[in-house]
């Protein structure tokens, strides 16, 4: 049975390899089904943020942020 991994799509700079892996069959060889997902937007705060605490460090990758994916792309 192959092992599930779910992960995410960002720009394409950090996205192409999963891409093109899934395209050519390079998952499937190592019994792997690969699910991908779309990473959110990233927000934009309508104020200034003032305190360094309030930057989320991985701002727009929802899908990471909320445990869909178990993969971040960076």
């Amino acid at each position: 049975m192959p092992t599930k991994v779910v992960g995410e799509v960002t720009w394409a700079v950090f996205s192409l390899p999963w891409l093109v892996a899934r395209d050519e069959g390079l998952f499937a060889e190592q019994d792997l089904d690969v699910e991908i997902v779309e990473a959110g937007k990233a927000i934009k705060p309508d104020a200034p943020i003032i305190s360094p605490t309030d930057v989320k460090s991985i701002l727009g990758h929802h899908p990471y942020e909320n445990n869909v994916v178990n993969t971040y792309c960076g």
